[in-house]
């Protein structure tokens, strides 16, 4: 898609980046005079149910969001064939481009991992589930702001769906997810909640204090590894990991979704009192 080009209200400017799933431009929303993200759909792809279904399905998931940890979504629709999703344009880069430059320090990783659990916890609160969190699928804002984007594989929990072609990218036993993001019910294609979203954010927190994910970055190894072998504890992989925040990643990356932590609220509770300082001990005189 050229610059200069219209897609309903909205003048493309430059392409942002593109994937299987569609391209994402910067674009001018011209009645509201402001930046936008401008999502579409491949030219190859736009009468493909599926590919529909799921931009729309991103759309009313982040559209039920109101939280400054998830990028807002203004419209969504088609114009002359072209299915787009407009969004918040965050002015900054993926999280996954700042972890390639290597391990993050403790204040990043706590506080990049609280406004996340922030995030989780507005979509769990509506009924959503994220099921594809991963580095790739958040932005950073100015001053490090993280914000989720992607919300094309989110769902409401356990809801019945009938298989059709609209629908049956959602549909229990069918695998959907990013292999070494996934948590082990959701290789399994069995139902999904808010602690499947939880495991992901484990896997995340590790990448961001190692500089890798615990179960590699994709494919059958991946896989297997998430479903068959326990994660390397942070301090062993890097020293320097208190305490606190390995055991909070153990924690979040239970192969069973019960023993889990009870919320993302918590998590992000647990990791604000990270930075907290320590009490000071009673003085005798």
């Amino acid at each position: 898609m050229q610059p200069g080009r219209r897609v309903g209200r909205f003048v493309v400017e430059r392409l942002l980046g593109a994937g299987g799933m569609g391209a994402v431009y910067a674009a001018r929303d011209e009645v509201l005079d402001r930046s936008v993200a401008l999502k579409v759909l491949p030219a190859a792809h736009e009468d493909d149910a599926d590919r529909r279904a799921r931009l729309l399905r991103e759309a009313r998931s982040a559209a039920s969001l109101s939280h400054p940890n998830v990028a807002i979504v203004y419209e969504a629709g088609e114009d002359e064939g072209v299915v787009f999703l407009a969004m918040e344009l965050v002015d900054g880069e993926s999280l996954a481009s700042r972890v390639a430059r290597g391990p993050l320090s403790l204040d990043e990783v706590v506080s990049i991992g609280a406004g996340i659990a922030n995030g989780l916890a507005a979509a769990h609160a509506v009924g959503v589930v994220h099921r594809d969190l991963k580095p790739a699928n958040v932005m950073l804002a100015r001053r490090g702001v993280p914000k989720l984007v992607d919300f094309g594989l989110a769902r409401a929990p356990d809801r019945a769906q009938a298989p059709s072609r609209e629908s049956r990218e959602s549909v229990p036993g069918t695998i959907v997810g990013t292999p070494g993001y996934m948590a082990p019910e959701q290789l399994r294609a069995e139902a999904t909640d808010a602690r499947t979203d939880l495991f992901a954010l484990g896997v995340v927190l590790h990448e961001l204090w190692t500089g890798r994910a615990p179960f590699g970055d994709g494919g059958l190894r991946a896989m297997a590894l998430t479903l068959y072998e326990e994660a390397a504890p942070l301090d062993r992989e890097r020293p320097g990991a208190p305490p606190a925040l390995t055991a909070l990643v153990q924690h979040l990356l239970q192969k069973e979704a019960g023993s889990r932590p009870g919320s993302a609220t918590e998590v992000a509770d647990r990791l604000a009192a990270l930075l907290r300082p320590a009490p000071a001990s009673p003085t005798t005189s």
